[in-house]
């Protein structure tokens, strides 16, 4: 009876509070690593953003978009001066995720976004952070702050995240190889978790996910 579920749900109820001891763990590493006058800070924020979101919304899932269409170019700088277009990353799987330095959760989301590009170093990927209505150097200074070191470009006057239709941070799209936009999120993700990976995974090696079915 009731007991019997009690005892079959004890395992997994074990290993999720150990799933959030090891989130706990590491978001203690990353605050740690973060210059001292800053780290209070930034502290703050992920707190904000682990109190606003529940464990599951933080490994949320990415929908698939029902009819893949064309992702909007765009020709954006980097905090260098540097011009990147969407279209120069054309043969790569792009993660391409709207945020703000004053968002929580955009924050939240960073560190696992930062494992995902270390992970995937060897495959035709790229993540692609477009920060939205910040100057240059406020963002160069919290990316010191974080230690994030993939791409992030500058959409100071707002104009791509309307063009992509954002009304939330963060939002994030993958598109695939050849430009279209497959999967959307709307929120943080914990972009390495499993879910996460098989998304990604089927754009990276579609031949043989369509041979697996």
């Amino acid at each position: 009876g009731a007991v019997m579920r009690i005892r079959h749900l004890q395992p997994f109820q074990r290993t999720a509070a150990g799933a959030q001891r090891n989130r706990v763990r590491q978001r203690t590493r990353e605050i740690a690593s973060i210059p001292g006058r800053y780290r209070l800070w930034v502290r703050n924020a992920l707190l904000c953003g682990a109190c606003l979101l529940s464990p599951s919304a933080l490994a949320g899932d990415l929908t698939p978009v029902t009819e893949p269409a064309p992702a909007p170019g765009f020709t954006l700088q980097d905090r260098a001066g540097q011009t990147h277009r969407l279209e120069d990353y054309r043969g790569k799987v792009v993660l391409v995720n709207f945020w703000a330095t004053w968002c929580p959760p955009c924050i939240a989301e960073l560190p696992s976004m930062q494992r995902l590009a270390d992970r995937m170093a060897d495959q035709p990927f790229e993540v692609l952070a477009i920060n939205v209505e910040e100057s240059a150097f406020r963002v160069w200074k919290f990316m010191q702050m974080v230690g994030v070191r993939f791409t992030v470009l500058l959409d100071e006057k707002r104009e791509t995240f309307e063009a992509w239709g954002g009304s939330v941070f963060p939002t994030s799209y993958l598109v695939d190889k050849e430009g279209n936009i497959r999967y959307a999120a709307y929120g943080p993700l914990e972009w390495d978790s499993e879910e996460a990976m098989a998304r990604l995974d089927s754009l990276l090696h579609p031949a043989h996910h369509e041979a697996s079915r």
